[in-house]
Formats: structure tokens, C-alpha cells, sequence
């Protein structure tokens, strides 16, 4: 009987390590994993923000000097001519005027700082291109968001397919001025704006 005692004591025992150290390596796993996410959240917020205007004011600055180039026009002409177009944006966003030589097309731009409009729609996401659903408003919405208007000073003359999990809309504005957005769906966070074209 007095075997069967320390049998059981160290059997009780040995289980209490075991369940000791299970526990401090689920703690300790737990631990690495918030500590990973945290640096990823903070180093990468961080970091493009900081690297994003040089590059930004590099490509708007090729892009000008290659239509000054191209088009022989005056510093000062050209610089009237930029800022009649472009739409208004906040001081810290910048805009970054692409050069497109499709028909029809006044000007392009794209928006570095343009983020995913949110979503109600749980993944895995189809396209709906029904005026009734809701993939319908959320592309819609983004096609204001684009284009910094209200949904009602608008109307869609387009909203198609333009590849997987992308779309296009051709919109006009009550000031009859036609604008193409280009939208692409980004998983679990919607749509986002990605070109807009102003169209003749």
C-alpha cells in the first residue's frame, strides 16, 4: 500500500509539471504573437509614410516635365493649365497625375492615400453588379469617394466587370463633366479607388 501512495504522489506530481509547462509555453506563445503583431502594425504605418512623398513628388515632377517636353509650353502656361484641372484634395494628400495617351481622356490620377471604403459583405466576395444589392451601393459610394462628390450629384452611365474582383464605372456629374473610376476590391475591407480618368 505504501507503494501505491508514492506511485500516485509522483504520477500527481509529474501531471502538475506537465501541466505547468504546457501552460507557461502557451503563455509564452501567446506573448511572441502579440509582440510580432504589435512591431508589424507599428513599423509598417510608419514606414511608408515616411519613404511615400519623395517618391510622390519625383513621379509628379517627371510627369510635368514630360509634357512640358512633349507639348512646348511654358512653365508658367503649364503650371495655370495643372491647377485648373486638378480636383481639390486635402494638403497632406497628394495627387500623382499619370501619363495616358488613351482617346477621350483629359487627364488621369490616382491617389496614394485613397483607402478601402469598408464593408458589410463577409468573404469569400462576388461581384454583384445587380442595382439592388449591397456590392452595388458599397461601388458606388467608392465612386464618389474617387471623385470627392456626393452619390446624388452623379449618375452612373456605367458599372462593369474590369477583371477579377475589379470594376470600372463611368459616371457623370450634374456639371456634365464624365469621369471613368477604376475600383478593385481589397479582402475583407472593400472597395477602393485605384485611377480616374476625366473623360471629354
Amino acid at each position: 500500500m505504501i507503494q501505491n501512495k508514492d506511485g500516485s504522489r509522483f504520477q500527481q506530481k509529474r501531471k502538475e509539471r506537465q501541466k505547468s509547462m504546457i501552460l507557461s509555453l502557451a503563455i509564452g506563445i501567446v506573448l511572441v504573437l502579440a509582440a510580432t503583431v504589435a512591431y508589424q502594425l507599428f513599423s509598417s504605418s510608419s514606414e511608408p509614410a515616411a519613404k511615400q512623398p519623395e517618391t510622390e513628388k519625383k513621379e509628379v515632377k517627371e510627369v510635368k516635365s514630360k509634357k512640358n517636353k512633349e507639348n512646348g509650353d511654358t512653365n508658367e502656361e503649364q503650371a495655370n493649365k495643372e491647377e485648373a484641372v486638378q480636383p481639390e484634395t486635402p494638403k497632406d494628400e497628394k495627387v500623382v497625375v499619370t501619363d495616358q495617351q488613351e482617346s477621350g481622356v483629359i487627364e488621369a490620377y490616382t491617389n496614394p492615400s485613397w483607402q478601402p471604403i469598408g464593408t458589410s459583405q463577409s468573404e469569400p466576395h462576388t461581384t454583384q453588379f445587380s442595382k439592388s444589392s449591397q456590392d452595388w451601393r458599397e461601388m458606388t459610394q467608392t465612386l464618389a469617394y474617387a471623385i470627392e462628390r456626393n452619390e446624388q450629384d452623379f449618375t452612373i452611365l456605367f458599372l462593369g466587370n474590369d477583371g477579377v474582383n475589379k470594376a470600372v464605372g463611368t459616371i457623370m456629374t450634374k456639371d456634365k463633366q464624365k469621369y471613368k473610376v477604376h475600383i478593385e476590391w481589397i479582402e475583407g475591407q472593400g472597395w477602393k479607388p485605384t485611377l480616374v480618368q476625366q473623360l471629354n
